[in-house]
């Protein structure tokens, strides 16, 4: 993180590179609030902040002009998540959101997400290879499908969107995998039977056996 000049205490940079800035708007209904807006370059950062500082300083208000998914999931996962979760929530959270999220959805603004892009995104999560060598597994892709879905849902309570895609667009299907063990030719079923009849025999019990041959 670099030095901060004067007048840019909220200027900060994240650990994906992109230069934040945040200002204190103080408290409302108990909760403290921020605003916080993005660049790809400190000036052009500080020069926001200088905007929003020059805003609160007349009494004008604030306009927000960072409608994007990934500037609302920013504020989302600093401002409830982080105060409300525990840290190896958040962790986790975060990882889902920057790792997955992120490259592919955060430059959309909220108004114009549709349910085209949610399916394709989905569907290509299912399917795409991570760097680990392989796809999410149905398990963690409807992991992230309920971290994006939680979100969109407190976007619409926020007034920031009339509808939570993420509620009406559900996960794609996982396949069932075919079956991977091998199979006992009529031969070798027909012996195992008998040996297993033979020791049920020897201590007085009983049993049926059900065997699948090919």
């Amino acid at each position: 993180m670099g030095k901060r000049g004067n007048g840019e205490g909220g200027i900060y940079r994240r650990a994906d590179g992109v230069w934040c800035a945040s200002v204190d708007l103080g408290y409302a209904r108990g909760k403290r609030r921020r605003k916080v807006v993005y660049g790809e370059t400190r000036p052009a950062v500080a020069e926001k902040l200088a905007a929003m500082n020059q805003a609160r300083s007349s009494d004008r208000p604030l306009v927000d002009d960072s409608r994007r998914l990934g500037d609302y999931l920013e504020h989302w996962l600093s401002e409830l998540i982080e105060q409300d979760r525990k840290p190896a929530t958040v962790a986790s959270y975060m990882d889902m959101v920057h790792g997955h999220v992120a490259p592919e959805l955060e430059h959309i603004g909220l108004d114009r997400l549709s349910a085209m892009d949610v399916r394709s995104f989905l569907r290509a999560k299912s399917t795409q290879t991570s760097v680990r060598g392989r796809p999410l597994s149905p398990r963690s892709l409807r992991y992230l499908h309920a971290i994006l879905r939680s979100a969109l849902s407190q976007a619409v309570r926020d007034d920031l969107d009339s509808r939570n895609l993420f509620e009406l667009v559900l996960p794609p299907r996982s396949e069932q995998q075919p079956f991977q063990g091998s199979y006992l030719d009529p031969d070798k079923a027909r012996r195992c039977c008998r040996q297993l009849k033979r020791r049920c025999a020897r201590h007085g019990s009983s049993g049926t056996v059900l065997t699948r041959t090919r």
